[in-house]
């Protein structure tokens, strides 16, 4: 039943600005009226504005979707807010917190797991569990290869560590873009450049060893 009420919600016209600045203003002077407080979330979600929809969400007791909560903070990130500039900025009550997330992204400047998009850690964690198995592979053939006194041992060396060094470069690679999806622009800026260095080392030293 909640599905259809959503549903017909979504074909309803979006209030003009005179009744949104009504809204807001009986909310500035109430904060605990929960009944203009989602009118407002109502709004902004049928215009699919999610950061505005998570700005008053928070203050609700079903609280913000995980995507709206994404928004608000990247939108309190760009406002250079602190807590209780948040609390006003959202027109919470008293009474009522900022979810753990929101307080903790604003320390942080970077999303908490739970915010992150689903899917990559796992993606990271596989990446890098690849290259441990294509590391220790690698040393295992190499090694063997040498101790036969293997004709071939040089070139399928060679082979063997492009292999395992473009898997490195694919778990830094990914392992930025999960940073990116956490919003910490900090750390992916800096998994990129290790990522790029490591990718010039890895074609560089394989065409030298190939000649």
């Amino acid at each position: 039943m909640a599905s259809e009420t959503s549903d017909d919600r979504s074909f309803e016209v979006p209030a003009g600005k005179k009744e949104v600045g009504d809204w807001k203003a009986r909310l500035r002077d109430d904060p605990a009226d929960d009944a203009t407080r989602q009118e407002l979330v109502g709004h902004y979600r049928r215009l699919g504005h999610r950061d505005q929809a998570g700005r008053y969400a928070v203050g609700l007791t079903e609280g913000a979707s995980a995507d709206e909560l994404r928004a608000y903070i990247v939108m309190l990130w760009s406002l250079n807010a602190d807590e209780a500039t948040a609390r006003r900025f959202s027109a919470l009550a008293d009474e009522r917190e900022l979810p753990a997330s929101v307080r903790e992204s604003i320390g942080t400047r970077a999303l908490p797991d739970e915010l992150r998009e689903e899917g990559w850690g796992w993606v990271v964690g596989i990446a890098w569990a690849v290259l441990v198995v294509a590391g220790f592979v690698t040393l295992v053939v190499v090694f063997g290869r040498t101790m036969a006194g293997s004709p071939d041992a040089r070139r399928v060396g060679v082979w063997w560590t492009s292999l395992t060094g473009w898997i490195l470069v694919g778990a830094l690679t990914l392992t930025a873009l999960w940073s990116a999806t956490a919003v910490s622009w900090k750390a992916a800026s800096i998994w990129t450049a290790v990522a790029v260095v490591a990718a010039a080392v890895v074609l560089l030293g394989g065409i030298g060893l190939n000649r």
